[in-house]
């Protein structure tokens, strides 16, 4: 598709083929300064890297709260500062030279990067949705046996039903838990493309209005918010389920003849 034919995209349109503009703001870049491109690309690569090595043991990282996702910004400022705006300069009187010609392209920087950030938008708020979808159905499957104690008691007859809730529930904590993992990644990139495109905005004074495939007019930060938000409450369902899970146990094992 050509770029005259792309359409402005903003937070909620659907079906939109993120890397059609991608290629656009990409090759607009590259046309102009490779260098200016690949210093971005390189830093952006790091970071990656580095979300998906600490899924494991600190997928918190960054996102805890919002002090935390503001310290984010301000490392990610400082980190520019000292490594890729003295590139960008460097490579934009090398490669341009125009004023005007460098303001394009790292308004198409600052653009990449909000379209990037829209594209792992809709990534992030399906898996956490998945997270909640696992935790709230162990919760309802544990909700379950503690309506049959209450109405039945653990008997024969209630045996097995409930061991195979207590089952269910628990590998439905264990999907939660993993997918929660794979999902911050996803989340700390959004926060990644998202600072990044203000940033770059801030810094060479691009305004708003300048923006030629992103609709600005949304509040994307409070989108963004609220996925961080619903990412660190399924944590504490998570850990809310797990207690749950054990708490039913040793009541069975401590009141009933097992």
């Amino acid at each position: 598709m050509a770029a005259g034919n792309l359409e402005p995209i903003s937070l909620d349109d659907t079906d939109v083929e993120y890397d059609e503009y991608v290629g656009v703001l990409e090759g607009g870049i590259a046309g102009r300064s490779e260098q200016m491109l690949d210093a971005y690309a390189e830093l952006e690569t790091r970071y990656g890297e580095r979300f998906e090595a600490e899924a494991d043991e600190a997928p918190d990282r960054f996102l805890g709260s919002a002090e935390d996702a503001e310290n984010f910004r301000a490392a990610l400022a400082e980190t520019y500062d000292e490594e890729l705006y003295p590139v960008l300069g460097e490579a934009g009187e090398a490669d341009i030279g125009g004023y005007a010609e460098f303001q394009d392209t790292v308004r198409a920087l600052a653009e990449l990067n909000h379209v990037r950030f829209l594209d792992h938008l809709d990534t992030a708020r399906s898996a956490v949705a998945k997270v909640r979808n696992h935790s709230s159905n162990a919760q309802s499957l544990l909700n379950q046996v503690g309506e049959i104690l209450t109405e039945k008691g653990y008997t024969h007859e209630t045996k097995e039903p409930i061991k195979e809730r207590f089952s269910r529930a628990k590998r439905q904590l264990t999907q939660a838990a993993r997918l929660r993992k794979e999902t911050s990644a996803v989340v700390k990139r959004c926060f990644l493309y998202y600072f990044t495109a203000d940033l770059v905005r801030e810094k060479y004074d691009v305004e708003r209005a300048a923006f030629r495939y992103v609709d600005l007019d949304e509040p994307a930060d409070q989108r963004l918010e609220r996925v961080r938000e619903e990412f660190v409450r399924q944590e504490r369902q998570i850990r809310r389920g797990r207690r749950s899970l054990k708490h039913k146990i040793e009541y069975i094992e401590k009141n009933y003849d097992v």
